[in-house]
């Protein structure tokens, strides 16, 4: 969020804080009306990643499952080796350094602490990085209305900024993640080896670091890009699953597809994501291809878990009278 934004903000100025209203807007909904769900339906079926929670308890789900686990891994990816390279050009800017050995510093730097902490080292060094990237934020608004002489001022210099620089964010959520993926989701039998689960985490930054190195220049088109199709491919078939409508794995997997299509379609073939994000128009591609598939999907298909589930843990965490 704060790799788009501070990107955003460099090439459209004052005109991204419109980003931050539709931020806000979304996660407050999602907390509202997903995130609860959520948490109780993936208990309910012990899914353990989001492609396990998608497809793992379908008839055929194994192919839902790997695919899901395959956007995870393509496109998180993507979104990582964005972060590699916001920190390669951050050690370049600082202290002039090819912004290829930064990558590949910031590269064996995640690897290692991901190797040696896991899950739990990532939830730290997140906490920490959040911490330190709010008060570089706070601190760069002070500094830059004192160095321009004002809000004025600095509303008209922000078009001149290179949207290309932006700031470093943490990567190895994304790298467990696709390390996660590829492991339980698209071959789970790396997950029975700590040996394979540690080589698959090395092979995810390896991956995540020749995109770097190979892929597009801009920080911030790879972070768009990667959101963006996450999103579309995933999202449509979440919110499908967390409110219990029904579908099989063959809709399913239609659902997935369509959205990923749709947003690469709309950036790559009609190259309208200038004008509208290609977010929405890959998640409309995905209900969309749900509700064509729908139509031809058995009624006595039932959804698991029931309504009933959340309907009892919800009555299960309310305080009882004495």
């Amino acid at each position: 969020m704060f790799l788009g934004l501070i990107a955003a903000t460099y090439l459209d100025g004052i005109r991204a804080g419109w980003l931050m209203v539709g931020w806000v807007a979304g996660d407050w909904l999602t907390w509202l009306f997903v995130h609860r769900r959520l948490r109780v339906q993936s208990e309910a079926r012990k899914s353990s990643t989001i492609p396990e929670f998608l497809g793992g308890d379908m008839d055929g789900g194994r192919a839902v499952v790997a695919v899901a686990g395959l956007i995870v891994l393509v496109f998180l990816g993507l979104y990582a080796a964005a972060q590699l390279n916001a920190g390669g050009k951050a050690l370049h800017f600082v202290f002039a350094w090819d912004h290829r050995i930064g990558a590949l510093i910031g590269a064996v730097i995640v690897a290692a602490y991901c190797f040696s902490g896991g899950i739990r080292a990532s939830i730290w060094t997140d906490a920490a990085q959040s911490i330190v990237m709010l008060g570089a934020i706070l601190l760069l608004i002070v500094v830059a209305l004192v160095y321009v002489g004002g809000i004025t001022s600095m509303w008209n210099k922000l078009n001149a900024i290179d949207p290309n620089l932006t700031v470093i964010a943490p990567t190895d959520s994304q790298i467990l993640a696709c390390s996660a993926a590829v492991t339980r989701d698209i071959n789970p039998r790396m997950g029975r080896s700590i040996v394979l689960i540690k080589g698959a985490t090395l092979a995810v930054t390896g991956f995540a670091l020749l995109l770097t190195l190979y892929g597009p220049d801009s920080v911030f088109k790879l972070a768009t890009l990667a959101w963006a199709t996450l999103a579309a491919g995933l999202g449509p078939l979440m919110v499908i699953r967390v409110f219990n409508l029904r579908i099989n794995a063959p809709a399913a997997l239609v659902t997935m597809t369509s959205g990923v299509a749709g947003a690469l379609g709309w950036r790559f073939g009609l190259g309208y994501h200038t004008d509208l994000y290609d977010v929405l128009p890959g998640m409309l591609a995905g209900f969309i291809a749900y509700a064509i598939c729908r139509r031809f999907i058995r009624a006595d298909i039932p959804p698991v878990p029931s309504a009933k589930v959340l309907s009892l843990k919800e009555s299960r965490d309310e305080p009882k009278e004495k």
